[in-house]
Order: C-alpha cells, then sequence, then structure tokens
C-alpha cells in the first residue's frame, strides 16, 4: 500500500542518489519503484535476483546496476521464494559459458547499459569460511563459477564494475577492492587495465557518481592515487601506493594508521 511517489521523494530529501533494491519483491513491484525512481531522476541498483523476482524481471526495470553473478544463475536453477531461502547453485551446464539462458541475460545486459557487480570477493571469502568449518553453511556459489559467470558477460559485453560487498578486517592494511581486483585479473581473466577500469570510470558510473569522478578530467573532483610501480603490469602494484589525492587534498601513505578491531566494531 506504499505511496511509491511519495517514498521515493522522501528518499531524495535525503541526498540520496540511488534506491537499492535488495530483496523479497515481485517483479511487478520492483518494475514500479524503479519507474518511480527514474522519473524523479534516480539511479536504481538491485541485486541480480530479487526473490521471487526473476533476474529477467529485474532487468525488465532496467536498473544501472545489479548485483551478485551467481544470482544470475537462480534464471536457469529456479528462483528461491525468498532471499532468507536461497540455496546453492549447480553449476553443471553453467560454467562452460555456452548455457543460452545466461547468454540472453547478459546480451540483455549490454544493450540496456546495466552495469554488473560481481562481488567475487563475496564467493572466496565463503569458501574460505567454508573450508575452516565445513559444518557450517554449504556456499550458495563455488569462486569458480562465479568467475566464469563473470568471464562470460564481460565477453558478451556487459560492463563491470568492482564492488566487495565486505569490509577487510584490521589485520588487512588494504582496501577490499584490491582483493576484487585481484581475482577479477587472476579468475575472470580480466587484464589489469580492465580492472582497474571497472574500480575507477565503471566504478563511477556504478555508483552515480561519473559527473564528478572516476577519470583524471579537467572539471572533475581531484581524486587519484599515485603508485611507485605501474598496476598494468600486475594489478599487485597498487600495493605500491605513495600517495592519495582525495579531493585535492594529499594522504601520504606513510601517514597511514590502520583500524583497530574496535574501530570496526564501533563503525556505523
Amino acid at each position: 500500500h506504499t505511496d511509491l511517489r511519495t517514498a521515493v521523494t522522501l528518499a531524495r530529501g535525503t541526498s540520496a542518489t540511488a534506491i537499492k533494491i535488495y530483496a523479497n519483491l515481485p517483479g511487478d513491484l520492483v518494475k514500479k519503484i524503479a519507474a518511480e525512481a527514474h522519473r524523479q531522476h534516480m539511479a536504481v541498483w538491485t541485486h541480480s535476483a530479487i526473490f521471487p523476482a526473476t533476474p529477467a524481471q529485474v532487468l525488465d526495470a532496467r536498473p544501472e546496476a545489479v548485483s551478485h553473478t551467481c544470482y544470475m544463475a537462480y534464471q536457469v536453477v529456479g528462483v528461491p521464494a525468498s532471499y532468507q531461502q536461497r540455496y546453492p547453485v549447480d553449476p553443471r551446464g553453467l560454467a562452460g559459458g555456452d548455457n543460452p539462458v545466461m547468454a540472453g541475460l547478459f546480451a540483455r545486459m549490454k544493450a540496456q547499459g546495466t552495469i554488473l557487480d560481481p562481488t567475487l570477493r563475496v564467493y572466496a571469502e565463503d569458501a574460505e569460511r567454508f573450508a575452516r568449518n565445513p559444518k557450517g553453511r554449504t556456499p550458495l556459489c563455488g569462486l569458480d563459477l562465479a568467475a566464469a559467470l563473470t568471464r562470460q558477460a564481460f565477453r558478451a559485453g556487459v560492463p563491470l564494475s568492482a564492488g566487495t560487498d565486505g569490509i577487510a578486517p584490521a589485520s588487512d592494511s588494504w582496501p577490499t577492492v584490491y582483493d576484487e581486483l585481484s581475482l577479477l585479473v587472476r579468475k575472470a581473466g580480466l587484464t589489469p587495465a580492465e580492472a582497474v577500469h571497472a574500480a575507477t570510470q565503471t566504478g563511477a558510473r556504478a555508483a552515480a557518481q561519473d559527473a564528478d569522478m572516476g577519470t583524471i578530467t579537467p572539471g572533475k573532483l581531484a581524486n587519484m592515487l599515485v603508485l611507485t610501480r605501474d598496476p598494468l603490469a600486475d594489478i599487485a602494484n597498487l600495493k605500491s601506493l605513495e600517495l592519495t589525492l582525495k579531493r585535492g587534498r594529499a594522504y601520504p601513505r606513510a601517514d597511514f594508521k590502520p583500524p583497530t578491531e574496535k574501530d570496526l566494531e564501533d563503525a556505523p
């Protein structure tokens, strides 16, 4: 019974730039929410399946970006009734890159300009967690399948962004996006330059911020990294960070103080 026009207007009033559509909505409602958001000049970000809305129904809503590669496979194996009832994706018939249903979804994404946020790090993290505790929750999707589907999407012309859906532990002094970029190169087959593009220009598009950032262009914010080694030769060279510029202000890496466990616990 929600008045969608009012709901989206209230969201805009917070200075939000987009509506995030997450879970447990039917396809017709996803489409109505997206249509109202677009009417009010807001972007729309969604999971690639909304439960019970299918990936195809999500694409009917024409979101700017969708997250989680493996949710796309629910179009083939069947979509769970709700987010809480998600089940593992059977990789058989999917990982070879020739499934016609997946090819059709990726062709639609390319035609619509819909960005895919693969979140490979999530699948790697799930695998590591399961290896530590085999009695825990079975991973919903294997990293190899997630990487294979991401590779298929990219080769089909789908733009990728480098979202992570995760927070690094205090013991890791580098941002989680570095993990995602490494996985895009090592597992999904992108070149380092393509992975950097996913994190910068396409990442800015995915965040609806490409008018102000994403490329080094006159008139945009002075946000950039200064490295001592070439990341296009090896994506690991991103860790040769010398200086970060944010809105023109310099932050030397030598001044970086890693967060403590308590800092992360206290974070909003």
